[in-house]
């Protein structure tokens, strides 16, 4: 097998690059465009979750669409500003030279597409950093919007508990909380689940396990 150039560990363009360097340097950037894709979808999912994206159509959407298509979803579906289209679709014109256009057949110097292909290459690896600094921001927002959320339901349902009728001493049984707070929370589980995904401990009576309730001195 005929020695190539180390694309991965370089940013340059090899000084006489041959026909099996440039071969080599495009499956190498067709690897980063893949990793690329799988970052755009990854960004999308996170969207959706502080937004009303549908996230699973979307990803089918991108599955089966051209890679100019990819980039033009993404365009349209996220704003962040860490992610500079211009790029994307430089990437798109020199991935579709390479895949559509260039041919290594009856030529024998190499030295522009190797510029070219080394452009590209940065390119990829600059815009996958990009994306991961985009999905890293969107998967903070989220989790803070989630604390938030979270956060107001469990002072929500503690202030209705507290106003409750004890059914035990410093005890609220659930279907007596549920009635008190069902015109300012909606929730589509079982209670006790929504409680307890939200922070809020239940438990089961001593002598009827069918009542489930909130202990008040777990927040006082």
């Amino acid at each position: 097998m005929p020695q190539v150039y180390d694309w991965e560990h370089t940013k340059t363009p090899p000084k006489s690059p041959t026909r099996d360097d440039i071969r080599f340097g495009i499956g190498y950037a067709n690897d980063l465009e893949m990793d690329m894709t799988a970052l755009m979808s990854d960004l999308l999912k996170k969207a959706g979750e502080r937004s009303d994206l549908d996230y699973e159509q979307l990803s089918q959407k991108l599955e089966s669409s051209t890679l100019g298509k990819q980039v033009r979803i993404i365009e349209q579906k996220y704003d962040g500003v860490e992610l500079v289209y211009s790029k994307l679709n430089q990437i798109v014109a020199w991935r579709n030279y390479f895949i559509h256009t260039f041919k290594t057949h009856g030529k024998k110097q190499f030295g522009s597409d190797a510029e070219k292909l080394s452009q590209l290459i940065n390119l990829l690896r600059k815009v996958i950093g990009q994306l991961t600094n985009a999905t890293l921001k969107v998967e903070k927002e989220v989790k803070k919007t989630k604390n938030i959320k979270k956060n107001n339901v469990m002072n929500q349902v503690i202030s209705a508990a507290s106003r409750c009728t004890q059914y035990k001493k410093g005890r609220v049984d659930l279907a007596r909380l549920a009635q008190a707070i069902s015109d300012s929370i909606d929730w589509s589980k079982k209670f006790h689940l929504f409680l307890e995904e939200n922070g809020i401990k239940t438990y089961r009576d001593e002598k009827s396990k069918v009542i489930r309730y909130v202990r008040l001195s777990d927040y006082q």
